[in-house]
């Protein structure tokens, strides 16, 4: 849903919004009208205001509407004039925004990770390597199989007796030209080749390494939505907070106004309190910023079209009590022994190789006149001398064994660390999302006792926008946390190898 359908749906679902303004379809509730009354906005509800003729609305100089105080009326007709406009804009954004997340498309935690794991395009393009891999394997396995080939030619030609040893007196040594057809099937078959063998074995390590580097891309991929997932509903959940301290700094500006119209306090309480509405106004739009950039994020990480969508509650994920085997360790493996079947490869390359052939078809002087003729027989090669191609072929043969041993080794040692250091963060975060909701308890305790106090006149607004900033970073550190501490979870999952394990 765009945002122009939002807009709609909020105005077509307020009540009086057209004749009220954002000001008033706004308010969470409304206090009916008295005879002769009229809707005033006031904050938290719409005040009923006295309608009277001879009662002239009159500016005073701290920025409130008062009746002409040469008017009858009594307190309860005096018209307060509402909160700023722009605050009333940051509310109808509040609307628009639940009104774009009540139509989007509901994406669940567990629905994300399994559409990353199958719909993400790096993991699609590594699958196909896999038949890459399978393919090239079966190429090299038809070399066992038996070729069968089709011989078809024609020429007219000549030839020297001589020059293939036969000397006839009186006869020319060169005869010709005639003509020659040959048109035959000929079937070869391989019958001892040890490269060949070595090579269709290191193509299937191949194919086994490449199913395990896709699950370990698919583990790495499925982090990286777990963790943009967490990172928006971290995201939400500040939002949500904001928009509470938004209501809360709204309701000070307000008893700042109403304190400074009865002269208990000044203007510097007001500029403290609208100071303070700003801040938290433009610090929610910079959280709806980071919002929407994560769920795009997301969305092309699971592989799926950018559209609204709304994010479910995550559940604490399941702890593994051991690491398992990790994928990217079994690739190594694989590739491990990959290296160690090419240096096979390469010494049977010292190997004789024997083939078999046979053919039958016709020869003669042309289609007319051709016979049949056949031939069969057994071929031996054997390398003499190559020059040393083949021993240095061994040589980087072996140096790549050695490289993956270490690389293998390394992997390992990574893996241990992970594990060890998954465990720390998330112990970590268990013990400081516990600090961090005393730290709110106190920071709201703080604020409601600072707001009684500047209520009662017994302090200024300087303890209370005081109050607003730590009970804001309390909220914001609370809701960190209690999200790090799922984070945590997924990594320990990805640690021990089973992330994407039901």
């Amino acid at each position: 849903m765009n945002l122009e359908k939002a807009v709609g749906w909020a105005s077509a679902n307020s009540h009086d919004a057209a004749h009220l303004g954002a000001d008033t379809f706004l308010q969470p509730f409304f206090c009916p009208p008295k005879p002769g009354r009229r809707w005033m906005p006031k904050m938290g509800c719409l005040t009923p205001i006295a309608l009277h003729r001879n009662a002239p609305m009159k500016p005073s100089p701290n920025g409130l509407r008062r009746l002409h105080p040469q008017s009858n009326a009594n307190a309860e007709d005096r018209c307060i004039k509402p909160l700023p406009t722009a605050f009333s804009r940051m509310k109808l954004l509040g609307l628009i925004l639940v009104a774009v997340a009540g139509f989007g498309e509901t994406l669940t935690f567990e629905q994300a990770l399994d559409a990353a794991a199958k719909l993400n395009p790096d993991v699609q393009r590594a699958q196909l390597r896999i038949l890459e891999s399978q393919a090239g394997t079966d190429a090299l396995r038809a070399g066992f199989r038996p070729q069968v080939t089709g011989q078809l030619g024609m020429a007219r030609q000549t030839s020297n007796l001589q020059g293939i040893g036969l000397v006839f007196p009186g006869l020319p040594s060169r005869i010709g030209p005639y003509r020659t057809f040959d048109a035959r099937p000929v079937v070869s078959q391989k019958v001892l080749d040890l490269s060949l063998l070595a090579g269709v074995r290191a193509s299937r390590a191949r194919v086994d390494q490449s199913k395990h580097e896709v699950a370990a891309l698919r583990e790495d991929i499925v982090l990286a939505a777990a963790q943009l997932y967490l990172q928006a509903r971290q995201l939400e959940s500040s939002a949500q907070a904001a928009e509470a301290r938004i209501k809360t700094a709204g309701a000070i500006l307000e008893r700042a106004q109403h304190s400074e119209a009865s002269g208990s306090a000044s203007k510097l309480d007001v500029a403290r309190a609208e100071s303070q509405l700003y801040t938290e106004r433009a610090g929610l739009h910079g959280i709806v910023k980071d919002l929407e950039t994560a769920k795009s994020l997301l969305l092309r990480t699971i592989g799926r079209s950018q559209a609204s969508v709304t994010l479910a509650d995550v559940t604490a994920p399941v702890e593994p009590s051991s690491p398992a085997a990790r994928a990217e360790t079994a690739a190594l493996e694989a590739k491990q022994r990959v290296a160690e079947l090419e240096v096979q490869q390469a010494r049977s390359k010292r190997m004789p190789e024997i083939s078999a052939s046979a053919g039958w078809g016709v020869l003669g002087a042309g289609p007319d006149r051709a016979v049949g003729t056949y031939s069969y027989g057994f071929t031996a090669t054997v390398p003499v001398w190559t020059g040393g191609r083949i021993a240095d072929e061994v040589k980087s043969a072996q140096s790549r064994v050695a490289q993956v041993e270490q690389e293998l080794r390394g992997t390992r040692l990574r893996v241990e660390q992970e594990w060890q250091q998954s465990q720390i963060e998330l112990t970590a975060a268990k013990s400081m999302l516990a600090e961090a909701s005393k730290s709110l308890t106190a920071a709201q305790t703080v604020l409601e006792l600072s707001r009684m106090r500047f209520a009662s006149g017994l302090s200024t607004s300087l303890d209370v926008v005081t109050a607003q900033g730590t009970l804001a970073q309390a909220e914001d550190y609370q809701i960190r946390m209690r999200y790090e501490v799922s984070l945590a979870a997924v990594r320990l999952r990805h640690a021990a190898g089973v992330l994407t394990s039901n």
